[in-house]
């Protein structure tokens, strides 16, 4: 069962799911605080309920979506469910169930709310609202199938048994309306049911991933500022973060003049293991602030290394990186900001 969701988790969740660009633009309008609050519990998320996703969603879309009108089942509905069903049958079954004259589908009634079922229902797989529906009667399974999405609709109707179907949809061709109640009872009755399902278990997300890619969008000095802070209350994730957000390539950020000095702040053994697992764009930026002698000895040791150990390799490159991230701090460099975080 999914766990009561704070306001802070909810803000994490909605974060992950917008996409990057609405993320960003969406974290702008916070204050350093709240965007430090919401990227730690973005961070945090390890697996995430399908049940918490679609609650996320349907709260963030009643706030800005203006309530829809009554529409009722109608013949044209099954008309169209029907079709996309069984377009092989689609003639014959509406014969069957006297919707081959069917008329338009009446208009909805201006504002009257029209009855939901709840989002977690709306949003889950039409597969798994299909095994849900083989335990109900044929007249709940109408009434589901009658306020769910056409297409979402007709593919459930398709995974039903043949011999079910002409019932079911002849049972909806005969709705002319429905009491909400009875349709909120229904859709709460499957969404318990549904957290309890196999389909419905948690599916894992990269937390820290996503607050690492909405901190790199902010820039690099709100970034540094934001894991500091964090640092303070839990400084595991705060290097945990720190590591995706500042990666090697942090050091074509340098200008060429103050390479000498980032070389001087590196043991040559070190350098010669980060390099290792360099791309060659990388090694050309580390060689041209050296001699043509430096440069040959240092290519020299690379070779005798032979293959380290990738672990060996990401930690001399991170001991690289808190150099270069120390120097702009202290003032020593200055970092181009379109190469500093990673993206």
């Amino acid at each position: 069962m999914a766990e009561r969701l704070t306001g802070r988790r909810k803000a994490a969740i909605l974060v992950t799911l917008i996409g990057e660009d609405a993320a960003t633009r969406l974290l702008q309008h916070l204050d350093e605080q709240e965007v430090e609050g919401v990227l730690a519990e973005v961070a945090r998320l390890d697996v995430v309920d399908p049940s918490e996703n679609a609650r996320v969603l349907a709260e963030f879309q009643q706030m800005i979506q203006q309530t829809r009108g009554l529409e009722t089942a109608g013949r044209e509905k099954v008309r169209r469910l029907v079709q996309k069903a069984r377009p092989d049958a689609a003639d014959e079954l509406l014969a069957r169930i006297g919707a081959d004259d069917a008329d338009e589908e009446p208009d909805p009634a201006d504002g009257v709310p029209r009855p939901r079922l709840p989002d977690a229902l709306v949003h889950a797989p039409a597969r798994t609202i299909a095994r849900l529906l083989a335990e109900e009667n044929d007249q709940t399974t109408a009434l589901v199938l009658a306020f769910l999405p056409s297409q979402k609709a007709a593919r459930i109707l398709g995974e039903m048994p043949a011999e079910r179907r002409a019932e079911i949809v002849a049972r909806m061709a005969a709705m002319s309306q429905a009491a909400p109640e009875a349709v909120q009872h229904v859709g709460e009755i499957l969404v318990t049911r549904l957290e309890q399902a196999d389909d419905a278990m948690a599916v894992p997300v990269d937390g820290l991933g996503s607050a690492a890619d909405r901190l790199g969008t902010l820039g690099r000095a709100a970034g540094q500022e934001i894991v500091a802070a964090l640092e303070e209350r839990d400084a595991e994730l705060a290097q945990k973060l720190r590591e995706r957000l500042f990666t090697f390539e942090i050091v074509l950020s340098v200008q060429d003049r103050d390479m000498p000095d980032v070389l001087k702040k590196v043991e040559r053994g070190t350098l010669a293991l980060a390099l290792k697992g360099a791309d060659p764009e990388l090694q050309d930026k580390f060689f041209r602030g050296m001699s043509e002698r430096a440069a040959q000895m240092l290519r020299e040791e690379m070779d005798f290394l032979g293959a380290p150990r990738v672990a060996d390799v990401e930690n001399a490159q991170r001991v690289i990186v808190e150099a270069v991230l120390e120097m702009e701090k202290n003032g020593e460099i200055t970092l181009e900001e379109a190469n500093v975080v990673a993206q």
